[in-house]
């Protein structure tokens, strides 16, 4: 079988390459759609909340209406934790957006919250307040509509 060299790298790896990138896509396009299917409606306490909090806040409402999608990309509840309601104040403050700072404080809120869900919650907290802290702005955020200010897109 011959092979073709282009500076040092050989096709058949890049192919496979290739491969894994559209792979590792359509694992994240899986996990949006899941998230989107099972995605719980906002209900009346859950919109009183919102409205609430900004309220109570003194911010200005967005154009976009609360949306709750439960915990982005990871279930709401799970070996005895409960983590919706940390969630729930994490996608408001998503929703209401601001400044860096409050981007920052918002997730320090949500790690503290998820600590206290449980006996593992000191195990769950750190990862989830990783996730949200690396990808809580990206393209996959903005995929699933919960990127920091969502309510202004």
């Amino acid at each position: 079988m011959s092979q073709v060299i282009l500076h040092g790298v050989h096709f058949r790896y890049m192919n496979k390459m290739r491969w894994g990138v559209v792979c590792f896509g359509l694992v994240i396009l899986g996990f949006v759609l899941f998230d989107r299917v099972l995605a719980p409606e906002a209900d009346y306490d859950m919109l009183a909340y919102a409205e609430t909090y900004r309220i109570e806040h003194d911010l200005p409402m967005p154009p976009q209406m609360f949306v709750y999608d439960g915990c982005t990309l990871f279930p709401e509840r799970m070996m005895g934790h409960d983590f919706s309601t940390a969630c729930l104040r994490h996608d408001v403050a998503y929703w209401l957006g601001g400044s860096d700072a409050d981007k920052v404080r918002a997730d320090a809120v949500f790690r503290d919250a998820l600590s206290t869900s449980g006996p593992l919650g000191f195990v769950f907290a750190p990862l989830m307040h990783t996730a949200v802290r690396i990808f809580g702005d990206t393209w996959i955020a903005k995929l699933c509509n919960a990127n920091w200010g969502f309510g202004w897109n």
